[in-house]
C-alpha cells in the first residue's frame, strides 16, 4: 500500500490544497519505507488527486484540506487523514500505531482547540459543519 504525506520543512504541510510537495511511502506489514518526493506545485485540486491516484496512493495524511479536495479524494477512493500536525516521523509513527486521532496531532481550530480532540466530540460541538474537519 502507498501512503502520501504532505511535507513542508520536515513537518506536515499546513494546507493540502497549496502544498508544494508530497512524500510517498510504501507500507508493508507495519513497515513504512520512504519512496520519493513528488511535486504538487502549480497543480489544481483535480490534478493533485489524479496524480495521487496515478501514483497508487491509498492514504493521504495532511494538514487542512478543503471540502472540494475531500470530495475528489473520495471519488478516487483515497482515504484522508486531514487536519493533522506534527513532524514527519511523529505522524508516521502515530498512523502506524493507530494514534493519529490523539489531540497532540490535531491542528488548532475545529477539532484540536483546547484539547477537545477529534471525531465524535467535535461533531457534538455546536457549529461544526459536516465534512469540515475530515473526521466525518
Amino acid at each position: 500500500m502507498k501512503l502520501a504525506l504532505t511535507i513542508w520543512n520536515g513537518r506536515v504541510a499546513p494546507v493540502f490544497d497549496v502544498a508544494a510537495q508530497v512524500r510517498l511511502f510504501e507500507v508493508d506489514e507495519g513497515d513504512i519505507r520512504p519512496l520519493e518526493n513528488q511535486s504538487l506545485d502549480s497543480m489544481s485540486l483535480a490534478e493533485r488527486m489524479s496524480a495521487l491516484h496515478g501514483w497508487d496512493v491509498q492514504v493521504v495524511i495532511c494538514g487542512a484540506m478543503s471540502a472540494p479536495a475531500q470530495v475528489l479524494a473520495r471519488q478516487y477512493d483515497i482515504q484522508v487523514h486531514a487536519f493533522v500536525t506534527g513532524t514527519e516521523q511523529e505522524v508516521l509513527q502515530a498512523w502506524r500505531d493507530q494514534q493519529l486521532d490523539s489531540v497532540q496531532f490535531a491542528m488548532p481550530g475545529c477539532c484540536g482547540q483546547r484539547g477537545m480532540g477529534r471525531g465524535r466530540q467535535c461533531r457534538q460541538r455546536r457549529g461544526h459543519r459536516r465534512g469540515h474537519c475530515g473526521n466525518d
